[in-house]
């Protein structure tokens, strides 16, 4: 029997940049997936039946973030090897699709929609600020780098995993995480609103705004993900020191 290759991996990685190009209500991003696939199907089919079988398989609904959808794909196309390996049933990979895209949607939304864009927007708006319009070409790289990371150590994480990839995507155990990744964006949010503040006034204490800002909000983070106090205690804190320090300075 023909085994999965490595340029079978790297042929699936380049096909998830279309695997929206044929995105509709009825199946979401199935045939997108199917498409992804087809690598897989011309490596471990033998048969034109074999091969219309394992199409077919792969048409039906699926639905992921679509950066995400690189896990999935490595996963399933090591369960097709292990299926024909082992005579599986191939209802089990069918069972995995559809228990996989709630944690690759929910997981990938939060990340990259909730997350990561507002973030990197957000630093794209201060490179414009201070350096004009390169601050667009950073914007793009530093968006980039994470998003094409997550989809080439998917496509390898999830062959080298196969079910087993679950559990890494479990929402309970990356929800830590998100609570750290909500604070940091609101950091960023805050830095941006006195940048600006500071390029629009132009004077020496808009800088010293901006150390207190960083100073008393570095202090939050290390409360919230100690659990210390409570974020609405923290937020009471931190506007009290701001206001009172502003006055001051």
């Amino acid at each position: 029997m023909n085994r999965i290759k490595k340029i079978d991996l790297v042929k699936i990685l380049f096909r998830t940049f279309y695997i929206q190009g044929s995105w509709n209500f009825e199946r979401m991003m199935g045939l997108g997936l199917c498409f992804c696939l087809i690598p897989v199907a011309r490596r471990l089919c033998r048969t034109k039946e074999e091969t219309i079988a394992f199409l077919n398989r792969h048409l039906d609904f699926f639905n992921a973030q679509p950066y995400m959808a690189s896990f999935a794909l490595g996963a399933i196309a090591k369960l097709e090897e292990q299926a024909i390996l082992q005579q599986w049933d191939t209802s089990q990979i069918n069972l995995f699709k559809e228990r996989i895209c709630g944690p690759l949607g929910a997981l990938g939304d939060a990340l990259f929609w909730r997350f990561l864009k507002p973030l990197t927007a957000t630093i794209g708006v201060i490179l414009c600020i201070l350096f004009g319009w390169t601050g667009i070409i950073y914007f793009f790289i530093i968006y980039n780098v994470p998003h094409l990371y997550i989809r080439i150590i998917g496509i390898y994480a999830g062959y080298k995993k196969g079910f087993d990839i679950i559990r890494n995507l479990s929402i309970r155990g990356t929800q830590k995480y998100f609570k750290i990744f909500d604070a940091i964006l609101n950091c960023a949010i805050g830095i941006i609103a006195v940048v600006i503040n500071c390029y629009i006034s132009n004077e020496g204490h808009g800088f010293r705004s901006l150390l207190v800002f960083l100073i008393i909000t570095l202090i939050s983070i290390v409360l919230t993900i100690r659990k210390k106090l409570s974020i609405e205690m923290i937020i009471v804190i931190v506007l009290s020191i701001s206001i009172t320090l502003g006055l001051m300075i």
